[in-house]
């Protein structure tokens, strides 16, 4: 009876193994660009594009039309820009107000002088406004942070300069949010396309901004989980323990 009891209890353990410390599938939510060739997936951003697969993993990346329904399933979040008179709906705003406020991490994409609507309606989800003001220029680092590692100065073309914030470089241009620091507004979809990507350290930026996307909080580098055939050896382990005990006994 004693040992019947004993195994039971030692199945009992290698099957909780699996419940305990389930397999974490990681999702990015990106709303897609609608009418360039700026964004994941498209023709101006093949290094970008393999940045967040390497980062996330193609599999793991949803593509959805707009922001319109919930986003509080999803581990991180990122906007492509629009039209010129595009704004984000009060659902949207509403949307990427309560995902920004879990502390998952998120980035929205503005651009320069000619997209003042777009521009004000992202940076107002965070309260910020744009300066109607747009450069082009080499910028140096202003804040030290993940996105900035290995990054000293970065070239920015035609980029719109944001009011509000905390600058990574002194120019206004790529911006965090919020208590966390967890919301990047980058005004410029050129800094990570193909064709700046090796002026300065624009590739190694971009690459930053792919990978801190994975690093949200609920994101596979801030989640330690179990390999499968680890949890079985060690299940398999225990039943071999009672198995040999039941022989010696």
């Amino acid at each position: 009876m004693m040992k019947r009891l004993w195994l039971g209890i030692l199945f009992f353990i290698f099957v909780s193994s699996f419940s305990i410390s389930p397999i974490y599938a990681f999702t990015l939510a990106i709303s897609k660009t609608r009418f360039i060739e700026y964004g994941y997936g498209r023709n101006y951003w093949h290094n970008m594009t393999s940045a967040i697969d390497n980062a996330i993993g193609a599999s793991n990346v949803v593509l959805l039309n707009d922001f319109s329904g919930s986003l509080l399933s999803y581990d991180a979040v990122m906007l492509e820009i629009r039209g010129f008179s595009d704004v984000l709906s009060s659902v949207e705003v509403q949307n990427l107000q309560e995902f920004i406020a879990t502390g998952k991490h998120v980035v929205l994409f503005g651009e320069n002088n000619n997209w003042p609507l777009w521009n004000n309606s992202i940076l107002g989800v965070v309260g910020g406004s744009y300066s109607g003001n747009e450069v082009t220029v080499s910028s140096n680092k202003s804040f030290s942070h993940y996105l900035t590692n290995n990054v000293n100065k970065v070239y920015f073309p035609m980029s719109g300069i944001a009011n509000g914030g905390t600058p990574l470089f002194d120019k206004n241009v790529a911006t965090l949010w919020g208590n966390d620091l967890n919301v990047l507004t980058l005004l410029d979809i050129n800094i990570v396309s193909d064709y700046f990507w090796n002026y300065y350290d624009n590739g190694q930026f971009a690459t930053n901004i792919a990978n801190w996307l994975a690093r949200s909080p609920s994101g596979p580098n801030n989640t330690v989980v179990p390999e499968p055939a680890s949890v079985i050896l060690f299940g398999f382990g225990l039943l071999g323990i009672g198995i040999r005990r039941r022989k010696i006994s």
